[in-house]
């Protein structure tokens, strides 16, 4: 389904277009602006799912992999259709939040939403924020602040004591577009999720390397 490419040690891999959070399943409608959500519902699902699942060295993604992408996708696309409606779905969640149609969620209101959902557990513990000017600064130094600010969460990962953790999760917004930053441990391998379309022909694309590959 996903067509691989590499760069060094860096694999991508790119969905077909109609893998998007704007063209995928029934709520497809409503994946305009629902991408908080799905970032952080993916990560719960990788989180429940357990180890190595798909962080796999081989040529095409694990099919587990690919499942859980596409109900991360499908279940926010539904949940940030029911917020905007008001229907009962938004009761059975037991969401409080008003909504208006094309608004984007952020951290915090994203998790309000969904910590009133049985099982959901993850909790957002370290912030960072910085800005950057596309005009006067190139791709490659805001990537590499963007890499330290990386550096800084596990820097504070490590030092917190969770040495018993399997995964670090990092939500990214940018230009009101939220990414997904998975590191696992003790591979030390991170995975980055983005379920937005990308340019006419590709849809959403997931890549990985190794923690040292980043720098």
């Amino acid at each position: 389904m996903a067509v691989l490419e590499r760069n060094g040690n860096l694999n991508i891999w790119w969905f077909p277009k109609e893998f998007s959070q704007s063209r995928y399943g029934e709520y497809h409608h409503s994946g305009t602006n629902s991408c908080t959500l799905i970032t952080l519902i993916l990560a719960d699902m990788v989180a429940k799912e357990g180890r190595g699942f798909y962080c796999q060295r081989r040529h095409d993604l694990p099919p587990r992999a690919v499942e859980i992408f596409a109900e991360g996708i499908n279940k926010p696309n539904s949940d940030y259709a029911h917020l905007i409606s008001g229907s009962p779905g938004q009761e059975s969640s037991g969401v409080a939040l008003q909504m208006t149609a094309n608004q984007n969620l952020n951290i915090p209101d994203a998790l309000n939403v969904l910590k009133r959902q049985p099982h959901f557990r993850l909790k957002e513990w370290f912030f960072t924020h910085m800005q950057a000017d596309p005009e006067r600064e190139s791709c490659r130094t805001i990537a590499l602040r963007l890499l330290q600010a990386v550096n800084t969460g596990l820097q504070q990962f490590r030092q917190a004591g969770k040495v018993n953790e399997h995964f670090l999760f990092a939500a990214m917004i940018s230009d009101n577009r939220t990414v997904l930053f998975v590191i696992e441990f003790p591979a030390n391998l991170i995975t980055f999720f983005d379920s937005h379309q990308h340019g006419r022909d590709a849809g959403a694309v997931v890549a990985q390397c190794n923690i040292r590959d980043m720098y």
